[in-house]
Formats: structure tokens, sequence, C-alpha cells
């Protein structure tokens, strides 16, 4: 509990605060003001952020497509300053944050290489290979283009890995022909 000297109802009086949860946090707290709603400058300025985010990427978004050409070359200048430390950070943040790359990697699977219809074919069939039933997670079954065509992506099959390195030679040359690949789906 505190005693501050504070206006109340239009008289300057002595006046005791009762402690308080922080909003953010949940710590008790012994409060100076008679509004004070977090316990430290700390907890106040993450408060702000947490209400201001938007705001603030869509600043940096911004930011970001008006100097992009700037900030592409700062990059490259400095990976080509060190480029064995920049590589060396990449993997440790593959490592940190292994989920997280996995996501981006299935996202830019799904949306690049196989033009959105990857989250269709899965949606529709499941995680099963189209050849040989085999039962899949989203690592072990892959997405494969029938016409062999990387940016035609209108016809697409699931296959697991083993399905898939048989129909490609080491050399990436099709094995099977695209009749008897349509016999599989």
């Amino acid at each position: 509990m505190r005693e501050i000297y504070a206006v109340v109802d239009g008289e300057r009086k002595w006046i005791q605060l009762q402690d308080r949860k922080c909003e953010l946090c949940g710590k008790s707290f012994s409060p100076l003001r008679k509004g004070s709603k977090y316990c430290s400058r700390g907890c106040c300025k993450k408060a702000e952020n947490f209400k201001n985010a938007d705001k603030y990427r869509q600043r940096a978004n911004r930011y970001y497509s008006e100097n992009k050409k700037e900030i592409s070359e700062k990059r490259k200048e400095r990976y080509w300053k060190n480029p064995e430390q920049c590589r060396t950070k990449t993997r440790e943040w593959a490592k940190t944050f292994r989920d997280k790359k996995r996501n981006m990697d299935l996202g830019y699977k799904d949306k690049t290489r196989h033009g959105n219809k990857r989250q269709e074919l899965i949606d529709k069939y499941g995680l099963v290979c189209s050849r040989c039933d085999k039962k899949g997670d989203r690592y072990g079954i892959i997405t494969h283009h029938v016409t062999f065509d990387s940016q035609d992506h209108s016809e697409q099959v699931l296959l697991c890995r083993r399905c898939h390195a048989i129909i490609h030679k080491p050399k990436g040359e099709c094995i099977l022909t695209r009749d008897a690949l349509s016999s599989f789906v």
C-alpha cells in the first residue's frame, strides 16, 4: 500500500492506493499514480507495442517496399564481406526455429512450386501415395507434376518419396510414360 498526495473532488489531500496486479505480467505492485496499470516502464512499453503491433508492421512493410533495392544491396554487401559467417548464422537459425523453417518451406512449395494445388490434393485424397497407397506425412508425400513441367500446374499427383524416385532416373529423366502415370491416379 502506498500513500500519495493527489487531487480528489477538487481538493488536494493524501490518499492511500491499494496494491494492484500488473495487467501485462500479473505481478503485484504498489502504484505511483491513481491510474497506474503496469508495474514498470518495461511492461508499459510492451503493452504499447502489443496494442500498436499492426501499425508498426505496416510502417515496416511500407519502408521495405519503398527501399527494397537499397536493403537488398546492403544484404548482399554484408553477405559478401563474410559469407561463411552468414551461412553459419543461417544454419543456427534453421536449427533453432526448425518448425518455423519447415512451415516457410511448405508455404513456398505449395504456392510457388505447385500453384496452390498441393493443399487441394491433400484435402481431396489425404496424405496417401497415389501409386502404392502408402500413408505418410507432409514430408514423406511429394506432389509430382505429371507433365514433368514445373510451370504447368494442371496435372499433379501425390507420391511417396520411393515412388517418386522410381519415376525419375538419376538424371531426372522419366522412366514411365505419361499414359503409365495416369494409371496410378
